[in-house]
């Protein structure tokens, strides 16, 4: 658990694998370390979901990942989003990282930290999308440096 997740990702590009490597805020990662080595001994590398196998035929990770979509349904149900997919959780983090700032108030991330992040190329136009600047926290910056 060195405080980041390998996201395999879901595009691939002419056959090619690409990994992504996602940093954690230090809360999940602790909770996630006291989980799995509540549920059996970890290794860094092993995955999350131990049934997701980098190697899988198409259609047993088409099944995998309904499955996978499934589960999330029921955690949505339960928490009473019902209208909520698993998909929403990473424009959800894709805002966060637009929004986290440093202990002095800074941006935490630059849009291409983000953009690697995410996965996007130099040339997206994604971080349009996502990045929701508000000219309170602009200002407030502004008069930081006057």
């Amino acid at each position: 658990f060195g405080g980041v997740i390998n996201v395999n990702s879901s595009k691939q590009w002419h056959g090619r694998k690409a990994t992504r490597v996602v940093p954690m805020r230090l809360k999940l990662a602790s909770t996630l370390k006291d989980y799995f080595i509540g549920l059996r001994r970890v290794e860094a590398d092993d995955p999350i979901f131990p049934w997701w196998k980098p190697d899988m035929s198409p259609r047993e990770a088409e099944r995998v990942s309904g499955h996978l979509s499934h589960q999330f349904a029921r955690i949505f149900s339960y928490a009473n989003v019902e209208d909520m997919r698993e998909h929403d959780l990473r424009h959800e983090a894709t805002c966060q990282w637009f929004e986290m700032k440093n202990t002095s108030g800074q941006w935490m991330f630059r849009e291409r930290e983000i953009q690697r992040i995410m996965g996007w190329s130099a040339s997206s136009h994604m971080v349009g999308r996502y990045a929701s600047f508000r000219g309170e926290d602009m200002a407030a910056r502004m008069r930081e440096e006057a």
